[in-house]
């Protein structure tokens, strides 16, 4: 026992004394295992026998430490080795089979768990509470698909591998000497190293518990008040009609095609886009439900539900979303405090029965519209667009979009090609626009006044594979659409109130502000609050939008966890309200696939293409060779662009050929006829071409423009500060091909400017690739230069570097 405390104590100080003179770099918990393993092997070595087996033991640790170093922080390392080490020396220690089987299933268990919550670290960003309570409040379903979707290589390699290699890489029987000794330095380890971590994440957990059940609380509580309210005890409404109010379920207005997205995902919403009442600009406070929809349904004295109630309105909540999750769900709690109210997904806990789509509320919709009663409000809360994508609709709609038509690399340029989840994303969209179709056809036939109300709790980001969580913060996941429809009785009633809210639906909104516009138009909203609706004459603007509970200021240029859109949208809005003419200027330089293209016109004046004509296929193609050949055509990326005719296309033509010229001159102008191109295109040519018959190109586009050549002029400053005769080729070039503009590098400015008598009749074009978008430092670091007609800048997709 004596030389037992002896060991241990050695231990105990070389562990010390590497923390004092090991570089910070390699104290992590494997480390510190090992130096304390190896200083225990050393003074407890007596005979050969026991050098090997410790041999053996140490090997196994370092199998360990490849298996978990590359999933685990240096804390979580340790507490998983140490327990690994633990359970092999108990299971030497008592030599029993039965306890071996108990100690593998335990370790299975929590490896399990470990690798889940890591996995979800790396990938994502620590745990917070926002994350904890949208598990709370999830189905067994949900939580699965959730997983198998974000997490499925770590959550079930680690315990798999963690299983068979416990079985089979065991080390040989070692003496209680040597076993008890690593028990005590890893017990004392364990608690050294991870216990912090532990307490830290277990205090977290039991604090979201907390603050979820008080919410939980809340509404049960309100619920119960609800049923005490004397039948007679009602505010006289002053509406009559029937407010339908849609709640979406994880869509992005990013793709819709009523909002610009360049499949026909909403054709219905499409075709009556002269009827509705579009907002160009809302975004959801959270990317998790409880949180988006909770400000939206608040209200001072309770609840939007309990106010109408309290105001005279017959109410009715329709829901596919599951009424329980694991925990009680507080928006199914709002819910139940309308007067008539069903939820048509029978999820009850761990429970889930597939095969239940949102079009099952629509014949609950119908019986209530017509109920005599007046007035009324129905929401419809739909789960379709929510993972798994496909699942969640019927089966007739997961094929309309399939394949690569419109995705694959023509799509996703550089980032990884998720056309699947695209695509399935894309049918659930479509979807959901059958179901507004069949709405807006009950609202027509109903002869008093109906207006319906469509936005979705958040978004979701399916071509970035992160979905709607908040961790992997993008705009997909907040930006979401706004819509009304007024049918033809509620069109002449509220003529003056359409009116109003047609001038502003440009104004940057949060979806909880709409349920001001909502109760004014009702009559509902307490005078204090009028200045907080739409509809209100003296509304007070919108300074800033923070979401995310103040982790990103949407609409500031502050540093926060903004992504590259977001911090470009900021950049372009500030730099087009402080000048608009030097936001005329700035363009978007290579876009070359439809999903940067789909970004990049939402905010820039213009964009860049590289363009290659295929004489085989007898069409312009977008790639900038030696890149491969992703096969998207010029006449895809205008028909993309065909809702924002007036944004401007630099065309850089690779490889015009005088054998070609007349047939690529033919289907430029077929383009044009199609897409009017001719006065908002700039057409680049290469300098080494300089046949006479690109002088045609000026009755094609109004301009063609000469690619200075960079190279040459490079080599020419190195020895010549103005290198003038060089310049008067450039011109004679430019002119014998009829060009009105040249285009060079920021970094040859000072050549085109010393030479200016030479170039001062082109339009001068040019680039600065070292400007990025997403620089919170943009617009300060662009360049003032009246000459300059177009200057292309770095725009930072993941669709496209």
């Amino acid at each position: 026992m004596f030389s037992s405390f002896v060991v241990f104590f050695f231990s105990l100080g070389g562990f010390f004394l590497s923390l004092e003179y090991l570089p910070p770099s390699s104290l992590d918990g494997f480390n510190l295992v090992l130096i304390a393993l190896l200083g225990m092997v050393v003074l407890n070595t007596k005979i050969s026998h026991e050098v090997s087996d410790a041999c053996l033991l140490i090997i196994q640790f370092l199998v360990w430490f490849f298996v978990f170093r590359f999933s685990l922080p240096g804390s979580l390392t340790s507490l998983t080795l140490s327990l690994v080490v633990a359970s092999v020396l108990v299971a030497q220690i008592t030599n029993g089979p039965k306890t071996r089987l108990v100690l593998k299933g335990f370790f299975a268990l929590f490896v399990l768990a470990l690798a889940w919550v890591r996995a979800y670290e790396l990938d994502f960003a620590p745990i917070r509470y926002d994350c904890i309570s949208a598990f709370l409040q999830a189905d067994i379903f949900e939580l699965i698909s959730y997983s198998k979707k974000y997490f499925i290589v770590p959550v079930f390699l680690c315990p798999i591998l963690s299983l068979l290699l416990f079985s089979f890489f065991r080390p040989a029987t070692v003496s209680r000497h040597v076993a008890v000794n690593l028990l005590i330095l890893v017990c004392f380890l364990l608690g050294l190293h991870s216990f912090p971590v532990i307490n830290k994440k277990w205090s977290l957990f039991k604090e979201s518990i907390k603050l979820f059940d008080d919410e939980v609380g809340r509404q049960q509580a309100a619920l119960a008040a609800l049923k005490r309210i004397p039948a007679g005890d009602t505010i006289a409404p002053k509406f009559k009609g029937s407010l339908i109010v849609v709640i979406g379920e994880s869509t992005t207005r990013r793709h819709m095609s009523v909002y610009g997205y360049s499949r026909k995902t909403t054709p219905f919403l499409d075709s009556i886009r002269n009827k509705l009442l579009i907002h160009t600009d809302v975004v959801s406070p959270h990317s998790h439900t409880v949180r988006a929809l909770t400000p939206f349904l608040s209200r001072p004295s309770g609840t939007l539900v309990a106010q109408l109630r309290r105001h005279g309105f017959n109410t009715y909540w329709f829901s596919s979303q599951n009424e329980y999750g694991v925990w009680d769900n507080p928006i199914s709690l709002i819910a139940k405090q309308a007067h008539v109210y069903k939820f048509i997904r029978p999820s009850v806990g761990t429970y889930y029965r597939p095969g239940y789509y949102d079009e099952s509320l629509l014949p609950l919709l119908e019986n209530s519209m017509k109920d005599p009663a007046s007035p009324k409000v129905v929401v419809l809360h739909l789960y379709s667009t929510h993972a798994p994508y496909c699942i969640v609709i019927p089966t007739e709609y997961r094929n309309i979009f399939n394949g690569y038509d419109g995705l694959g690399p023509q799509f996703f340029g550089d980032a990884p090609d998720r056309s699947s989840d695209v695509n399935c994303y894309d049918n659930a969209i479509r979807y959901v626009d059958s179901l507004l179709k069949q709405v807006v056809h009950l609202m027509d036939r109903s002869l008093e006044p109906s207006i319906l109300l469509y936005f979705s709790d958040h978004g979701e980001a399916p071509g970035y594979g992160t979905g709607h969580i908040w961790e992997r913060h993008s705009a997909y996941q907040v930006e979401v659409p706004g819509i009304w429809y007024f049918n033809h009785s509620a069109e002449n009633v509220f003529s003056e109130q359409i009116k109003t809210l047609r001038s502003r639906l440009a104004r940057p909104l949060v979806t909880s502000e709409l349920k001001y516009a909502l109760l004014q138009l009702v009559g509902s909203l307490p005078e204090g609050e009028n200045s907080k609706s739409l509809f209100s004459k003296r509304m007070s603007p919108i300074t800033s939008r923070e979401l995310l509970y103040g982790r990103v200021h949407y609409d500031d240029l502050v540093r926060d966890e903004k992504d590259y859109l977001e911090i470009t949208r900021n950049n372009l809005l500030e730099l087009r309200r402080n000048n608009s003419n030097k936001w005329k200027k700035i363009w978007a330089h290579r876009v070359n696939s439809l999903g940067k293209l789909l970004e990049a016109k939402e905010y820039f004046s213009g964009v860049e293409l590289d363009v290659v004509y295929s004489s085989a296929q007898k069409k312009f193609l977008v790639f900038h060779p030696p890149a491969r050949d992703i096969g998207l055509s010029l006449e895809r990326v205008l028909d993309a662009l065909s809702d924002t005719p007036s944004i401007g296309i630099w065309m850089d033509w690779k490889n015009p050929e005088e054998d070609t010229l007349q047939e690529s001159f033919a289907l430029l102008r077929l383009l044009d006829d199609k897409y009017s191109i001719k006065k908002r295109m700039i057409i680049e040519t290469p300098p080494h071409v300089r046949f006479p018959a690109l002088k045609t190109l000026s009755s094609i586009v109004d301009i063609h423009s000469y690619y200075l050549p960079t190279d040459s002029i490079r080599d020419c400053l190195r020895v010549n500060s103005t290198c003038q005769d060089l310049a008067r080729s450039i011109s004679t070039a430019a002119t014998s091909m009829g060009a009105q503009a040249i285009s060079f590098d920021q970094k040859l400015y000072a050549f085109v400017q010393a030479n200016q008598s030479l170039l001062k009749s082109y339009l001068w074009l040019s680039w600065d690739l070292d400007i990025r978008t997403d620089d919170y430092a943009f617009n300060s670091r662009l360049k003032h230069d009246s000459r300059i007609e177009k200057t292309l800048v770095t725009f930072p997709s993941i669709f496209g570097r």
